[in-house]
């Protein structure tokens, strides 16, 4: 029996979106990375951010993009998670970390809430728009 054909209650009930956008030029992630990556953990029926991560340069600016993330519907929530980001999140990579958070919006929307791209066994979950951001 392989790792993948365990059954791992967290992974079997979550799913990874990943998403990406071009930071500006003169910060430290810029000269690292050239691209914000923002990885979630999603709850495909409900679209709530389990767990997240990203790229930038700092503990500290990872650990707030969490907080304001963490516990939020990717879908519903995006325009609170937005505000939030505009408001608390005061770094340059700002408008890269919420073009990234789109992106993977509309992959879940893709593939949780399009009934021809539902994962087996799911609900697909989540029936609202959301507010833009």
């Amino acid at each position: 029996m392989n790792n993948m054909s365990k059954e791992n209650p967290v992974t079997r009930r979550t799913m990874f979106f990943g998403g990406y956008a071009k930071l500006p030029t003169g910060i430290t992630a810029e000269e690292l990375y050239k691209v914000v990556g923002v990885g979630l953990e999603i709850d495909p029926a409900t679209g709530e951010i389990v767990d997240a991560d990203c790229t930038l340069a700092t503990a500290t600016a990872k650990k707030v993009f969490r907080q304001i993330i963490t516990g939020r519907r990717i879908d519903a929530d995006m325009g609170a998670i937005v505000g939030d980001l505009r408001a608390y999140y005061h770094g340059a990579a700002q408008k890269a970390l919420i073009t990234a958070l789109r992106a993977i919006r509309e992959k879940y929307r893709a593939t949780c809430l399009d009934p021809a791209k539902r994962q087996p066994g799911g609900d697909g979950g989540a029936t609202g728009e959301g507010n833009e951001g």
